[in-house]
Formats: C-alpha cells, sequence, structure tokens
C-alpha cells in the first residue's frame, strides 16, 4: 500500500464517525519534501482524491474519463487546489500507485509553472492509460511484448556498464519512435513472439527502414504457471531493470517515466503473468532483408502492417 493509500483509508474511516455534507470533501495535508503542499482526500461519495495547492488560479484542462476527473477548486485562503479525483473504486489500487508517482515526480519541481506542466504530462498518460483498458492494466500481448524489450535492455546493459542514463534513453520504442532502440551506431527492433511462432508482425512500413544499420532481435516467450522452472514475470523484470540502473536517479525516473508511458503501473497482476525465454535470435535487416518501406508506398497509402514469415529471414541471422 502506497502513503497515500493509507490516507484514503484514514479518511474514509474519519467519515464514518464524521459523514461529510454533500458535494463537500475533506483534505489531509501529505507530509513530504515537496515545495508545494499536497493533500490527500475524498468527497462525499467517498471517491478518493489527489490534489496540489497553486498560488494562482490553475488552467483548465479538458480531461474526463469513465474513471477519473480533474477539477481546481478556490480554497479560503486565496490560494487554490489542482486536483484529480477516482469515480471508479475498483480501480483503486492503480490510481493510488499512480498518485504516489506523481508526487514523488513532485519533489524534483521548484515552480508552479513545472508543477502544472507535469500535472498537465500526466493526465496525457493517464488519460490513455484509462482510455485502452477498463482496468488501467495492460493486456497479455502487451505484456509479452514489454517483457521483450526489457529482457532486450537488460542484455544491452554490456554496452553501457558505466552509463545507466545513456542506456535507458537509448529504449525509444516508449516515445513512439519507430524501432525500439537506437543506439549512437545501429538501431534494434524487437519482438516477442511464441516457440511456434511462424511469422511475426511488423506494424508500419517505417519500423524496418532505418537510416542507420539495424538488427531485428526475436525473443522466443512460452507463457506458463509461476512455479515453472525459469519463468519471470513482467514485475521481476522491472525490478531488475531497476536494480541495473539504480546508482543513477536520473536514469531510474527516466526509466519508471518510460514505463508509465507504455502504460505499465505497479500492481500485483504483473507478477502472475509469467513467461519462460527460450530463445533469442539476431537478424541483420540489410537492403536485400524481406520488407516493405515507406519508399515502396503507393500515393494515398498512409499506413500498412503486414506479416513476415521467418522461414524468409532465416539467411539474415546472425
Amino acid at each position: 500500500m502506497t502513503p497515500i493509500e493509507a490516507l484514503w483509508n484514514k479518511l474514509q474511516q474519519d467519515a464514518l464517525l464524521e459523514p461529510l455534507r454533500e458535494s463537500n470533501c475533506r483534505l489531509l495535508k501529505i507530509e513530504n519534501t515537496s515545495a508545494f503542499d499536497t493533500f490527500a482526500g475524498i468527497d462525499s461519495s467517498g471517491f478518493a482524491i489527489v490534489a496540489f495547492s497553486c498560488r494562482t488560479k490553475p488552467p483548465a484542462i479538458d480531461f474526463e474519463t469513465g474513471a477519473l476527473d480533474y477539477f481546481r477548486q478556490g480554497r479560503l485562503n486565496g490560494q487554490w487546489l489542482m486536483a484529480l479525483r477516482l469515480k471508479n473504486e475498483s480501480l483503486r489500487q492503480v490510481f493510488g500507485r499512480l498518485c504516489q508517482d506523481l508526487i514523488d515526480e513532485s519533489h524534483h519541481v521548484l515552480t508552479e509553472a513545472g508543477l502544472i506542466s507535469l500535472f498537465r504530462e500526466r493526465l496525457v498518460l493517464w488519460k490513455r492509460l484509462f482510455g485502452n483498458s477498463d482496468d488501467g492494466l495492460l493486456k497479455s500481448y502487451q505484456i509479452k511484448g514489454l517483457l521483450g524489450e526489457l529482457l532486450a535492455l537488460e542484455n544491452f546493459n554490456s554496452e553501457f556498464p558505466d552509463a545507466p542514463h545513456a542506456l535507458i534513453m537509448a529504449w525509444t520504442g516508449p516515445e513512439g519512435g519507430d524501432q525500439d532502440f537506437h543506439f549512437p551506431e545501429h538501431a534494434v527492433e524487437i519482438k516477442s513472439i511464441s516457440p511456434f511462432a511462424e511469422e511475426i508482425t511488423i506494424s508500419s512500413a517505417a519500423q524496418l527502414d532505418c537510416t542507420l544499420p539495424l538488427e531485428l532481435h526475436l525473443y522466443f516467450l512460452k507463457e506458463c504457471a509461476q512455479e515453472e522452472p525459469g519463468a519471470i514475470s513482467l514485475a521481476q523484470q522491472v525490478v531488475r531493470i531497476e536494480n541495473i540502473v539504480h546508482s543513477s536517479p536520473e536514469a531510474l525516473r527516466a526509466f519508471r517515466q518510460k514505463l508509465l508511458s507504455v502504460g505499465y503501473v505497479e500492481n500485483p497482476y504483473y507478477q502472475t503473468v509469467t513467461f519462460v525465454p527460450v530463445e533469442a535470435r539476431r537478424f541483420a535487416v540489410t537492403d536485400q532483408f524481406p520488407k516493405v518501406v515507406d519508399d515502396m508506398l503507393p500515393i494515398g497509402v498512409v499506413h500498412l502492417s503486414y506479416g513476415l514469415s521467418l522461414a524468409s529471414i532465416a539467411p539474415y541471422q546472425i
């Protein structure tokens, strides 16, 4: 349980003894080292709230999902609150982790403009997160894909043994890069597939089109029970990467930000979906490699994806 979840529980217990009037809310200041007053709260419906105090009126932000809403509220002392409220109780644990992450990140912000910018950036990520999933959790195929990228990230650590921040910044997939990794002298695309797969999906004409020398790395992952020898979960792999980069607070923050960008929020569920890494293969994506690139597309074709047989790329295996 995160610290803010513990405060929400206390506020709910207090509300049993002293119920809130309709449309009112009750706040508890969070003790932290942030430059801004931060509050945990609940409203008269028992919905959890996180709020930050501002000296000036915060901006209107167009943000509302079926799970969350944003509001701003003037205070008696002349200041303002910038607040988020959870409207779906089943998401309390996910919301708690997201709010705690936001609070922790606010410690590194020194100005109100910076706080508002951070708040707005997180709302964009959270809206995408809850817009793509009813429970705020990744689907099984997304877990598999992210696990492959993190296994690759661990393997690439040998190229950056003393530069953890450079290692994390090379992971460009979360920012929408055409390839998952961009290093100074080459790029790498990662695919996670089952051991019996006969083809892979290339999601765009740009994915195998790169000005740098490009490699395609395949991770063959077999879904399995948690107790199976060699089984690894996404949660375990996240911890392994955190242990690799923990010596650099900047790298650790960047890694967690990238995880949030792809929809990963710490949750016990991610300990229950496990895979055994069976094999990894590398391929050189040369000019002769079978692929479709942007220059081949007829005018008017703005997007395509295609299947690529493993048999056809066997001659390019490194």
